[in-house]
C-alpha cells in the first residue's frame, strides 16, 4: 500500500502490485505548480489531462459524429500545459 510518507518522500503517487493498484495523490500538485515551477507532471495530474481530453473528444464527436473527429497531438497539449498564457514557444 501506499502511504502519506512514502508519497510524499518519494513522490510516488501510483503503485501497482500483482494483484492490487493503489494511488495517492501529491497534495498542492496541480496544473499551476506543473507550468510556474516547472515541475514533472505527477501521475494523477496526467491522469486528470487524459480524463479532460477524453471528455472535451467525447464532446466533440457526439455533435457529429460523422464529420467531427480529433487527432490527439501531444507536443500541442504539452506546450499549452508548459507555457499557460505565454502560448507556444516556437521549437514546441
Amino acid at each position: 500500500t501506499l502511504t502519506k510518507q512514502l508519497t510524499e518522500k518519494h513522490q510516488i503517487e501510483v503503485a501497482r502490485f500483482l494483484d492490487s493498484h493503489f494511488e495517492l495523490c501529491l497534495e498542492g500538485a496541480n496544473w499551476f505548480q506543473v507550468t510556474k515551477k516547472g515541475l514533472v507532471a505527477p501521475w494523477c495530474f496526467r491522469r486528470d489531462v487524459m480524463r479532460s481530453f477524453r471528455s472535451v473528444n467525447d464532446w466533440w464527436k457526439s455533435l457529429d459524429p460523422t464529420n467531427n473527429y480529433m487527432v490527439p497531438e501531444e507536443g500541442t497539449l504539452l506546450a499549452l500545459f508548459r507555457n499557460g498564457a505565454v502560448g507556444m514557444l516556437p521549437w514546441d
